[in-house]
């Protein structure tokens, strides 16, 4: 066995944490049905996007068929993304754990796919991430919830399914709600699209919480009473997600301005008018991470969907807050390696202590951009600031990418072993760090 062979073999041994994920659910809408199910696993979360980019009317297609019939109306348009990472990665999954050896054109190959995610389903959805993520050496996955997560959600589980979830994820709240919780704003078809969801986030932590904060004094001690409720359920970071619907830079604005806003709230419907309030709340959000030790993930770059916000979600808007003093004791982790803005991210990275680099998603993007990438990185910025996250939504994939990533992680230092000098013992320690210890030291992780 030469170097790089040893090296993929160690690597693969890895027992991995995950940092960056989308699986179930914190909402108490009764469970899906079988073929529901089916339909989420066969999609696998991010093929709706490509499949509506290459032309297909996915609403209905989904709405209206069984899992076989979406299969087949699906399949003129599944074969336009056949050589997409996203595609891929779905085929390895269920080459891996399903046995499939298709690519979903012969109709009895997609009919026994279905018949054996329908199997393993049976004992629900819990149960399948028990016996997914063993498979891909993933120790724990992050999930993104809201406060009724914490409140409502977990303790309506069976005993068997919380443990199972609390043993395997851990959960990380968005705060995007207390953003854009108190206003009906409109504009943008993004914007609309959105508005539902942060009022029912917002409307599910008040309710979490018992509060109805009606002065603005009220409304930063409700949002601090939201921290120490993640805190005591054992949250390990915060998440925001603005850059879907507005720059990432935040201004330094008075408390009277904010408070303005904040008391005539009624009236408040458009971005413009919410921005103030806004710029000021997100740094009293950072204030509170760091005061309570909760690194806080951003959502930077590409977005999921097929109405990307650019070049908004550019990272360097972002500057202004990692320059400033205040902050310093904030760790930002920049999600997704701000692509296309991959430079600019590595450049943040490198500059600020208190700046991580998160590349997940890319993985599953495309495994040639993100090695790509990877080695760019790892030759600007330190290793013990890089992390990966599979950014899954079902059990499937996150295997594949996770599989994936510990390929291209391979490749891209036993690249480096052969033409740098890098030390079979330097790629092991820079592999682990990136795929298990950052995300222990980042996030305070037991164990």
């Amino acid at each position: 066995m030469n170097q790089e062979e040893s090296l993929r073999q160690q690597i693969g041994e890895i027992v991995a944490i995950d940092t960056h994920t989308h699986l179930g659910s914190e909402w108490l809408e009764g469970s899906d049905s079988v073929a529901e199910r089916v339909k989420k696993v066969l999609l696998g979360g991010y093929l709706p996007a490509y499949l509506a980019s290459a032309g297909s009317n996915l609403s209905d297609i989904v709405a209206e068929s069984t899992p076989e019939d979406m299969m087949s109306k699906l399949g003129p348009y599944l074969d336009s993304l056949s050589a997409t990472g996203t595609y891929s990665a779905t085929l390895e999954a269920f080459r891996d754990l399903y046995g499939f050896a298709g690519d979903f054109s012969n109709s009895a190959d997609v009919r026994e796919l279905i018949a054996g995610i329908s199997a393993a389903y049976e004992g629900g959805e819990r149960k399948r991430w028990a016996e997914v993520l063993p498979k891909a050496g993933v120790e724990v996955a992050f999930k993104n919830v809201e406060a009724p997560y914490f409140t409502k959600y977990l303790p309506s589980l069976l005993a068997e399914e919380r443990d199972i979830e609390k043993a395997l994820l851990r959960a990380v709240p968005r705060v995007d709600s207390f953003l854009y919780g108190p206003f009906d704003l409109k504009g943008g078809e993004m914007l609309e699209l959105s508005m539902p969801g942060m009022t029912k986030a917002f409307q599910g932590t008040m309710d979490a919480l018992d509060m109805r904060p009606e002065s603005f004094e009220e409304y930063l001690a409700f949002i601090e009473a939201a921290f120490k409720l993640y805190k005591r359920h054992e949250a390990v970071a915060v998440k925001l997600t603005i850059g879907f619907l507005r720059e990432l830079r935040f201004g330094d604005v008075p408390r009277q301005d904010a408070g303005k806003v904040f008391d005539t709230r009624a009236g408040v419907t458009g971005q413009e008018q919410a921005r103030a309030f806004q710029d000021y709340v997100m740094r009293s959000i950072l204030d509170m991470c760091g005061d309570y030790n909760l690194p806080i993930q951003i959502h930077t770059g590409l977005q999921s969907g097929n109405d990307s916000n650019m070049p908004d979600c550019n990272p360097v808007a972002l500057t202004n807050l990692f320059r400033e003093k205040r902050f310093k004791n904030v760790r930002f982790v920049l999600l997704h390696g701000g692509y296309p803005y991959t430079g600019e991210t590595a450049v943040l990275a490198k500059s600020f202590p208190n700046v991580y680099l998160d590349f997940s998603w890319l993985t599953l993007l495309s495994p040639m951009l993100c090695a790509r990438c990877l080695g760019e990185w790892l030759q600007l910025v330190p290793s013990s600031k890089l992390m990966h996250g599979s950014d899954a939504h079902t059990a499937e994939n996150l295997y594949s990418v996770t599989v994936r990533i510990r390929r291209v992680l391979s490749d891209v230092l036993g690249e480096m072993m052969k033409n740098q000098g890098l030390t079979e013992e330097s790629a092991l320690r820079i592999a682990v760090r990136i795929l298990r210890e950052n995300a222990q030291q980042i996030y305070n992780l037991k164990g």
